[in-house]
């Protein structure tokens, strides 16, 4: 009965490390692609976009009326995330029928534009290595944080036992939430980073240097 029980703790503890290590697998994959691209401009690009269609979607839901949008906590949110001031009632006013879809594609516009004002005052070098540096720290950050959040719930999740639910099953289904929100996190900050960053160059005499992060 004892080396049965044994053999079940060994299980358990093999089937949570296996969650982690999948996730773990995931996000050292995406780093050593970023790692070893020559550039990561899609990617940034990408997470731009998806940020802008979290923003959209959490303040004008699909299939929504612009009389039921939060469109303040929408140009407040796009204002923080991505720095740029949306005219949200000016597009509706101009534009009968607006739908979601069309201002998302408005404030990435916006965005985008941002973002391309500050690439364009860099040479294309600098700017995609600083494009690699925020994604690596900002990666790197959230998936220590992430380790964290991980074992925390590995410790109180068996509590869910004496409400009738499977411990390992309940770990599985928030943790891969909590990775989707890491995920969501990652895209969100990279995004801020390249939208409110400055740079400050200080090279050494006679020779070139990446910019210091304002």
């Amino acid at each position: 009965k004892v080396e049965a029980r044994n053999y079940d703790i060994r299980k358990q503890v093999v089937e949570y490390d296996d969650v982690m290590n999948d996730q773990r697998k995931v996000v050292y994959e995406q780093r050593a692609d970023i790692m070893d691209a020559e550039t990561v401009g899609d990617v940034v690009e990408d997470m731009r976009a998806e940020t802008v269609n979290d923003l959209v979607g959490r303040f004008c839901p699909a299939e929504t009326y612009p009389e039921q949008w939060n469109v303040e906590g929408l140009k407040e949110g796009v204002q923080k995330t991505l720095g740029v001031e949306a005219p949200v009632e000016t597009w509706i006013a101009e534009q009968d029928g607006i739908e979601p879809e069309d201002v998302e594609t408005k404030v990435r516009e916006l965005a985008d534009t941002r973002v391309k004002a500050k690439s364009d005052d860099l040479d294309p070098e600098t700017w995609m290595q600083i494009e690699k540096s925020i994604l690596l720290q900002n990666l790197d950050h959230h998936w220590k944080e992430h380790l964290g959040m991980l074992d925390a719930l590995r410790q109180v999740v068996h509590l869910r036992a004496y409400a009738q639910k499977t411990p390992i099953n309940e770990y599985k289904q928030e943790a891969f939430a909590m990775f989707e929100r890491m995920l969501g996190n990652i895209r969100e900050d990279v995004s801020r980073t390249l939208a409110w960053a400055g740079f400050q160059f200080s090279p050494p005499p006679g020779l070139p240097g990446l910019p210091d992060f304002l």
